[in-house]
C-alpha cells in the first residue's frame, strides 16, 4: 500500500487497455526490511489506527439509524392516505429533466445531477435549491438531496416540494421510506412516471414538527461530517506509518 511501491507499479506496468505488472518485472522490485520487532510494531500502530476507524464508521450508521428511528417515532408510515394527508401533486413540483451538452462548461456554473451523483457543470439550472432528485430511468430507488441549484440530466426528476407546507428535508426523508420500485413500468430498465410520483400521497404533520425534525437530521449531519473528517485523519496516519517504514 505505500507510495513508492504503486509509484513503481505505475512506471513498470504492461498492457494497452487492461493494465499488468509481470511477474518478472514484479520479482526485481527492491524495498528495505525492517526488523520483525519494527515490523510488528507497524503493525500495531496501524491496527490500532485502522479499529478506531471502523469504531467511527460505526458511530456514523449508528446516528444514522438513530435518525431513522425518530422519523418513524415522530410520523409513523407517511404513505397512508389519511385527513392530514396530500397528494403529491397538491405540495410538489416536478422538473423533468433534459440532456446537459447544450450548457455543460468547464467550470463554474451549476452542478449537473443524475441518481449517482454530480456528474458536470451546467451554465445554467433547472432545479432550485432545496429539491430531491429521483431516478426517472434507471436507478429509482434512491433520492438524492440537493441544497444547490443544478441542472438534472434526462433520465431524473427534481421534485420540489412546496415550502409553505412541506419543510425539505422532512420530504427528502418521506422519499427515503417511500418504496419507488413499486411504481416500475419498465422491463429491462426499472422507469417511473410523472403521473405516477404525483399521485403518491405524503402526510403534512404541523410545520413545527417538520422543522424539529430537520433540526435532528442537521445536527446527525454535523456529527457525521465530524466523523468523516477523523476518519480522513486517520487514514493520513495509515499510510504515514507504512511510507515511513518502507
Amino acid at each position: 500500500q505505500s507510495n513508492r511501491f504503486w509509484t513503481w507499479a505505475e512506471a513498470n506496468k504492461s498492457g494497452g487497455v487492461n493494465y499488468l505488472i509481470n511477474y518478472g518485472t514484479l520479482a526485481t522490485y527492491e524495498f528495505s526490511v525492517p526488523t520483525i520487532e519494527q515490523q510488528k510494531e507497524v503493525v500495531s500502530k496501524v491496527l490500532a489506527a485502522y479499529e478506531l476507524k471502523q469504531s467511527y464508521r460505526g458511530m456514523i450508521s449508528a446516528t444514522d439509524e438513530m435518525v431513522k428511528s425518530r422519523f418513524i417515532e415522530m410520523f409513523g408510515d407517511t404513505h397512508k392516505r389519511t385527513e392530514d394527508s396530500r397528494q403529491w401533486k397538491d405540495v410538489v413540483k416536478i422538473v423533468n429533466g433534459k440532456d446537459y451538452k447544450s450548457v455543460q462548461v468547464e467550470v463554474g456554473g451549476y452542478p449537473v445531477y443524475g441518481t449517482g451523483g454530480e456528474m458536470a457543470r451546467s451554465s445554467e439550472y433547472l432545479c432550485p435549491e432545496n429539491s430531491v432528485l429521483l431516478g426517472r430511468k434507471g436507478t429509482i430507488d434512491k433520492p438524492l438531496l440537493v441544497k444547490e441549484k443544478y441542472w438534472n440530466v434526462d433520465t431524473a426528476f427534481g421534485v420540489v416540494p412546496n415550502a409553505t407546507v412541506l419543510d425539505y428535508i422532512y420530504f427528502f426523508w418521506h422519499c427515503k421510506f417511500t418504496d419507488f420500485r413499486l411504481l416500475n413500468k419498465g422491463t429491462t430498465l426499472p422507469s417511473t412516471t410523472k403521473a405516477d410520483l404525483l399521485n403518491l400521497w405524503v402526510l403534512i404533520p404541523e410545520m413545527s414538527k417538520q422543522k424539529e425534525f430537520a433540526s435532528i437530521v442537521e445536527q446527525a449531519d454535523k456529527s457525521k461530517f465530524e466523523l468523516k473528517k477523523s476518519i480522513e485523519a486517520i487514514d493520513k496516519v495509515i499510510m504515514s506509518l507504512i511510507n515511513e517504514s518502507l
